[in-house]
């Protein structure tokens, strides 16, 4: 098990991450960044005003959320880092935008 220090540096480098505090089977946290990421990638069709920021999510119930650690997570130690998700070039179908 890791603290959250280890478990972010891990999701900052492709890891799904999660919680044996956290209730509730198959619950994990990941880094997404719209511009590198293999599965999710932004396609601006016109120029942008602004750059997306990679954000986290929590996978809970079949569903993405944004997630946002709360104190205890920052706190806890009970962190396990699971598999790693290769940074690359997604395919056009897998775009959004």
């Amino acid at each position: 098990m890791a603290n959250f220090a280890d478990a972010l540096l891990a999701v900052q480098d492709g890891a799904k991450i999660q919680r044996v505090g956290w209730n509730g089977k198959g619950i994990w946290v990941r880094r997404i960044d719209l511009y590198s990421d293999k599965e999710f990638r932004v396609r601006e069709i016109n120029p942008c005003v602004g750059t997306f920021m990679p954000f986290f999510v929590i996978f809970s119930g079949g569903r993405l959320n944004t997630w946002v650690p709360s104190v205890s997570d920052l706190q806890a130690d009970d962190w396990i880092i699971l598999d790693h998700y290769p940074v690359a070039s997604a395919p056009e179908d897998k775009r959004i935008g």
